[in-house]
């Protein structure tokens, strides 16, 4: 498979491999119109990571393409060892852990007091003030 009618952008990336979302910039489109590719990040890998991408495409016939992103093929982008999935489009989950980490970070900025507290829920602070009342003089929790 041809790379070369593909536009490649870089979605993750690790000491490794970078994986690439390709889109079709041909006209016709390529058959499949976009494709993930996995990238030796190193132009000169240690064997087992080539050795590894060529077990993965020697899988695929095992591979249901309902839950596992299938290789296609093996080929050379900028003189570095490749192997091309099938793109479902779908977003990698680191990403959308990190918009996650992100969002929930954001909003725990905003639930915080002025003094860098968490006001305590309403029902936390009944649950507190029924155990002060009920607590023996001198004997607070």
């Amino acid at each position: 498979m041809d790379l070369s009618a593909y536009t490649l952008a870089p979605l993750h990336q690790d000491g490794e491999f970078v994986l690439c979302r390709g889109r079709a910039i041909a006209s016709p489109p390529p058959h499949p119109p976009s494709v993930l590719v996995s990238v030796l990040a190193s132009e000169h890998p240690v064997p087992a990571r080539v050795r590894m991408l060529e077990l993965e495409l020697a899988f695929r016939d095992d591979l249901d393409s309902t839950w596992a992103l299938r290789p296609i093929a093996l080929a050379q982008y900028e003189g570095r060892q490749a192997l091309i999935r099938e793109d479902r489009q779908g977003e990698p989950l680191a990403r959308l852990l990190d918009t996650y980490a992100t969002s929930s970070q954001s909003n725990d900025r905003k639930s915080r007091t002025g003094d860098g507290t968490r006001p305590l829920p309403q029902a936390r602070r009944r649950s507190c003030a029924r155990a002060q009342r009920r607590a023996p003089p001198g004997n607070h929790p």
